[in-house]
């Protein structure tokens, strides 16, 4: 199984984005990501909203979550 949650702190850190660029990235407030890094498992298409703020594939970053 996936742990969204780990996978959304891992590929932050490796592409060295902060929590709050992100979320300014993706048009949300900053305790909407935080929740979703609690979360083990999110809607498909927020996966993909965020891998691409990333600059990531959602299989790039789906597979920093195993």
């Amino acid at each position: 199984m996936i742990n969204f949650g780990e996978a959304l702190t891992k590929a932050q850190k490796q592409q060295g984005v902060t929590t709050k660029d992100l979320s300014q990235r993706l048009g949300v407030h900053r305790q909407q990501l935080e929740g979703w890094r609690k979360h083990t498992d999110i809607k498909l298409s927020t996966a993909v909203k965020i891998a691409d703020a990333l600059g990531l594939e959602i299989f790039e970053l789906m597979e920093l979550g195993k």
